[in-house]
């Protein structure tokens, strides 16, 4: 999910909003009748199946929001269809940033690279005094950091996400993996560190409650010369859990139908910064597998 922010044209609109680092010292937005960061008190929660970007897109996890800003445009378009991205890290949020024409779409995410909030800001509201708004996320979103570093000119850091590979056998990843052990972005409390816990939460991937026949998630195990891969393929969309040799995990990928269309179907949520993914998108969205699992 993609985040609205509209920033008044040119540099001295972009001063007024008070936002961003090349905003002046202010950070709380607004001419004259704001005074702080929205609120989200009054926000509907997030749904990432409702999101409406420039081109339709699935952005529920960071790596997503990461492809969609490095293939805006598909892969032949190069920067004439007007529409750019940026990625920029704050201490507590990651932030994608998209600017069409007079708006920016901007989606905040989590340190486990998750879409918790989008934040709005226009020049229509601007002219009113509320240039600032938090169209979803929780109640007690604190946008302050947002508008303390946004909206940026330029790309940020999104150069070093994509670049030549970003398409091809190579895919920037957006966190290192550390001693994350949870699926994220699915929801359980199963440790996949080792490959025995990734077949253990793959036979049951929707919980002890969830039943086979209310279960929507598909699993696979698949071997390859490299590494060994822990499918779970819900609906338009994989979560691919990567192993080494010594079956640990050792990266997180995504794989999207939708953010296929704009030629940029694999991103890389957690793990080294250089995985590269050439045997992945050999092997995977797998058709058949090798998962076993006790009935």
């Amino acid at each position: 999910m993609l985040v609205w922010l509209m920033l008044a044209a040119a540099a001295g609109c972009g001063s007024s909003l008070g936002s961003g680092p090349d905003s002046g010292a202010g950070g709380h937005g607004g001419s004259g009748g704001t005074s702080g960061p929205p609120s989200c008190a009054q926000a509907p929660r997030i749904d990432c199946a409702t999101v409406s970007p420039p081109t339709p897109a699935t952005l529920c996890t960071l790596g997503e929001g990461i492809a969609y800003a490095c293939g805006l445009c598909g892969r032949d378009a190069g920067t004439s269809c007007g529409i750019d991205g940026a990625l920029v890290h704050g201490a507590n949020y990651t932030y994608i940033q998209i600017f069409n024409v007079d708006v920016w779409w901007i989606s905040v995410y989590d340190q486990n690279g998750i879409l918790v909030a989008q934040l709005e800001a226009s020049v229509h509201g601007q002219a009113a005094g509320q240039p600032w708004a938090c169209v979803a996320g929780p109640a007690d979103f604190d946008a302050s950091e947002a508008i303390s570093l946004l909206p940026v000119v330029g790309e940020g850091e999104l150069p070093g996400h994509c670049g030549a590979d970003a398409g091809t056998s190579g895919a920037s990843c957006s966190r290192p993996l550390g001693d994350d052990c949870s699926p994220s972005p699915l929801q359980s409390t199963a440790n996949i560190c080792t490959l025995d816990g990734g077949i253990g939460f793959a036979c049951n991937p929707c919980g002890r409650d969830g039943g086979a026949q209310n279960c929507d998630f598909q699993s696979a195990m698949v071997r390859g010369a490299q590494y060994t891969y822990i499918q779970i393929l819900n609906v338009d969309g994989a979560f691919i859990y990567v192993y080494d040799q010594n079956n640990k995990l050792i990266a997180k990928l995504d794989w999207s139908a939708n953010a296929a269309g704009i030629g940029q179907p694999w991103s890389c949520a957690a793990g080294p910064v250089d995985f590269d993914l050439t045997e992945a998108k050999s092997l995977l969205p797998a058709r058949s597998s090798e998962l076993l699992c006790a009935r």
